[in-house]
């Protein structure tokens, strides 16, 4: 394992000490989590994981450092997790004559357009990130425009509140009040920079894997079409919605899920593996322990969404495909 400043992984572990990482770790800001990897001998160190290169992978120690390292040589536990990632991508060291890597996948930005009212993500790997009481740190902290925010956080939206989030492939999404979602994955293609604006885009911009979880509360999502490798999906308590290019809006709770899909199709298939296809102008509603139902969405429905997704567009649209590209 070499590092970027000429270190061996041996002299790299015993450079530190368990004081030292957790102080690098209280300080750390960047977007990326950061988790304990484990080689083969034992030895453990706090870094983040970066992007696939090749049959390698790049992490980024908690005092900033990168790694280009082999998978072999974690422990089990790390080569269970790097597989589950490797999963979702085929990774190949072929450039494209732009300075891309073909097939090279990143950690994908989301990033915070607007807010309005309360807006906070819970985000464990901040540590001290959050507000200090009764003794201990919280993990939850106050969520601004401009944000970047790190995958496997759970943002909060509360009363009479809202968030506009643009994710780096081109989605965009308004979370309403009351809500409560999490980014569980987000992988995406390189891509060239180009000052192309957001608004100007009819397919995503790279290749992409985003998997959102609504435990609570509505979303409104405009997405543009998915390129053929990418996959979408939002979980609910009760199924998952798979998505390629659509604008509609998703309603959850604990008993039941309501899916309102203006324009395009959203399969969703239910917890005990029933599909749906809910095409455009239709509102299915699905209650716990009922049989889905599938009418067509009032016009009141439709003018809502279409404002709400219009509203969310201008709010993004001068921001440039370079500007999504440097927050990989």
């Amino acid at each position: 394992m070499t590092a970027r400043g000429g270190r061996g992984w041996v002299d790299t572990v015993k450079f530190f000490s368990v004081c030292t990482l957790f102080l690098w770790g209280l300080a750390l800001t960047g977007a990326e989590p950061v988790r304990t990897w484990t080689d083969l001998q034992g030895r453990s160190m706090e870094a983040s994981f970066i992007r696939y290169s090749g049959d390698k992978i790049v992490i980024k120690r908690t005092d900033g450092r990168e790694f280009t390292v082999s998978p072999a040589l974690f422990s089990a536990a790390d080569q269970e997790y790097l597989a589950d990632l490797k999963k979702a991508v085929d990774v190949s060291n072929q450039t494209n004559g732009k300075g891309v890597v073909d097939n090279e996948y990143f950690k994908g930005a989301t990033i915070v357009v607007s807010v309005k009212g309360e807006v906070s993500i819970d985000d464990p790997s901040k540590g001290s990130g959050g507000s200090y009481s009764e003794g201990k740190y919280s993990s939850e902290a106050k969520v601004k425009e401009g944000d970047i925010l790190p995958t496997g956080t759970q943002i909060k939206v509360g009363a009479e509140s809202e968030a506009i989030l643009l994710f780096s492939n081109g989605t965009i999404t308004t979370i309403g009040a009351n809500t409560q979602v999490s980014v569980r994955k987000f992988l995406q293609e390189g891509f060239a920079n180009s000052e192309k604006k957001v608004s100007d885009l009819n397919e995503e911009v790279s290749s992409s894997i985003l998997l959102l979880d609504l435990q609570v509360g509505e979303l409104v999502v405009d997405v543009r079409k998915l390129k053929k490798k990418s996959n979408f999906e939002i979980t609910s308590p009760l199924g998952v919605a798979g998505i390629r290019g659509t604008s509609f809006r998703l309603s959850a709770s604990a008993d039941s899920t309501k899916l309102s899909v203006l324009n395009g199709r959203v399969d969703f298939v239910s917890n005990d593996k029933k599909a749906n296809q809910v095409g455009a102008e239709k509102v299915l509603v699905s209650s716990r322990e009922k049989e889905p139902v599938i009418n067509d969405l009032a016009d009141a429905q439709k003018q809502s969404i279409a404002q709400t997704v219009a509203r969310a567009k201008k709010e993004a649209e001068e921001i440039s495909l370079s500007t999504l590209r440097d927050k990989l």
